[in-house]
């Protein structure tokens, strides 16, 4: 018994003796600019009274239309996909509309994400006073229009 603490004893000292760390100051990152446009996928989940969950994923066109697919979990899950548009109103204020849904009021973040907010303008939160955000995922390509046969067609760049 003996044996085996001085076995483990001196494992440890010399795991500890091995142990020294150099710190070395963090190598300074670019600078990353968030793209202005709104245009884009967002993902994220959204405040439900009467069901376990209500996940929202959302696709802003640059001609302000919106293509939304709502999952709403309960006991069962039901997947709804919504057309509706969207409008960018005073400070900013970007109104989500929504047919056979309620409309909803989001705010730029720093980050490109859209913050839900309550009925006095205020970010939503949950009870662990986190906002509620749709997070965006992807940034749409931009259009230019190509020629084609006398036709206008879009194509990504």
């Amino acid at each position: 018994m003996m044996k085996y603490r001085l076995v483990v004893l001196a494992l440890c000292l010399g795991l500890f003796a091995c142990s020294e760390e150099k710190s070395e100051p963090l190598p300074q990152l670019p600078h990353v600019e968030v793209p202005s446009e709104l245009a884009g996928q967002y993902s994220g989940q959204f405040p439900c009274d009467n069901c376990k969950a209500l996940i929202v994923r959302a696709v802003f066109a640059a001609d302000s239309g919106v293509t939304a697919i709502r999952t709403l979990v309960m006991d069962t899950m039901a997947v709804d996909t919504l057309q509706g548009k969207y409008e960018v109103g005073p400070d900013s204020i970007i109104t989500l509309s929504l047919p056979k849904w309620r409309n909803w009021n989001f705010k730029r973040n720093r980050m490109g994400n859209l913050e839900l907010l309550n009925g006095s303008g205020q970010p939503y939160l949950n009870e662990d006073e986190l906002k509620y955000e749709l997070i965006r995922i992807f940034t749409m390509p931009k259009m230019k229009a190509v020629p084609d046969s006398g036709n206008s067609q879009k194509a990504a760049e």
